[in-house]
């Protein structure tokens, strides 16, 4: 009997490529879902992929958000990594993680020339 074999093709890195990439916008943001090694994951993510910060999150199961955990449930509780260090945010709900992160971002384009 013959095992078939499969042919993979790696997909390419648009964050990388956008972050890297010649026409860079003025605000490059990456996530980062870790079960492990949370903060050198995300640390290492923002340096390769060229972003200027990297929304990281423990998705493991024993993350100790929430009673069902980060994935499948409605909270999060995200540290934004940048350059300049680490933002923890407190446990919260994933819309008001979203919102959060929408003022965040509307922060940070006043403050970035043109």
């Amino acid at each position: 009997m013959k095992v078939p074999t499969v042919a993979v093709t790696e997909n390419p890195d648009i964050l990388a490529g956008v972050g890297n990439g010649k026409r860079r916008p003025r605000l490059v943001i990456g996530f980062a879902a870790e079960t492990q090694n949370l903060l050198d994951n995300a640390g290492a993510k923002l340096k390769k992929k060229g972003a200027d910060f990297i929304v990281a999150n423990d998705v493991s199961h024993d993350s100790g958000v929430g009673s069902r955990g980060v994935m499948g449930g409605d909270r999060n509780r995200v540290k934004i990594v940048s350059k300049s260090g680490v933002e923890e945010w407190p446990e919260m709900s994933k819309a008001e993680v979203a919102e959060r992160l929408a003022l965040l971002v509307a922060e940070r384009l006043k403050t970035i020339e043109v």
